[in-house]
């Protein structure tokens, strides 16, 4: 074990790591409603995102630009596309009518897309820069 990172208070569902500016961060989605990033070298909590509106139960990263973004989708049934650094909503995309397990993140014809998964029974794919 390289070590243990701490602050969430409640149970941590999902992780996504992404390298910005030659370092490697990691974000945590937990029960407790917030995301939490984490730089990995020194293991010390940069900044937590409120999500407020449930569990963060599906995140992942993409860059675009040179800008990192994160994407948040649980219990809210939304998904929320973050600049992680500012800890801005750039946008919300709604369309799922039940929790938001799973998300990834994929390049198709030159465009970043986002395909999510929830307990709908629906897979929906996004464009997260136009919606």
């Amino acid at each position: 074990r390289l070590g243990t990172l701490k602050g969430h208070t409640a149970g941590v569902y999902i992780l996504a790591t992404f390298e910005h500016q030659g370092c490697t961060y990691v974000a945590s989605g937990s029960d407790d409603e917030t995301i939490k990033l984490w730089n990995i070298e020194s293991r010390h909590l940069l900044g937590t995102l409120n999500e407020n509106n449930g569990s963060v139960c599906a995140l992942a990263a993409f860059e675009h630009q040179g800008c990192i973004h994160l994407v948040s989708g649980g219990t809210s049934k939304n998904i929320n596309i973050w600049n992680p650094l500012s800890g801005q909503i750039l946008h919300t995309l709604k369309g799922h009518s039940d929790t938001v397990w799973s998300i990834a993140a994929f390049e198709h014809q030159g465009c970043t897309h986002i395909a999510s998964g929830s307990c709908d029974k629906t897979i929906k794919i996004w464009n997260p820069l136009t919606q």
